[in-house]
């Protein structure tokens, strides 16, 4: 289980991905609470190579979003298969 609080240094500049592409614009006056994401993962080892795990998130988009245009609410679910060698 783990928490997650997303906040924006300068809401004005507005919101962007890891890769430097723009999410989201800013706007003057906007809040810095991006929102916030509660993440699940589950893991099952099935021998000492092989690893399973599964994983749930949700985001709660926050006061930013509500600012700037739509706000809503996120879910993210997946599977993995995990091979050491």
């Amino acid at each position: 289980l783990a928490y997650h609080l997303f906040l924006l240094p300068e809401p004005v500049d507005g919101m962007f991905r890891a890769s430097g592409a723009q999410i989201r614009a800013g706007a003057a006056g906007a809040s810095r609470f991006a929102g916030h994401e509660v993440d699940l993962l589950a893991k099952y080892k099935w021998n000492d190579w092989i690893n399973f795990l599964a994983g749930y998130s949700l985001f709660k988009g926050g006061d930013f979003f509500s600012d700037t245009g739509t706000n809503g609410t996120a879910h993210f679910a997946y599977a993995q298969v995990q091979a050491g060698f």
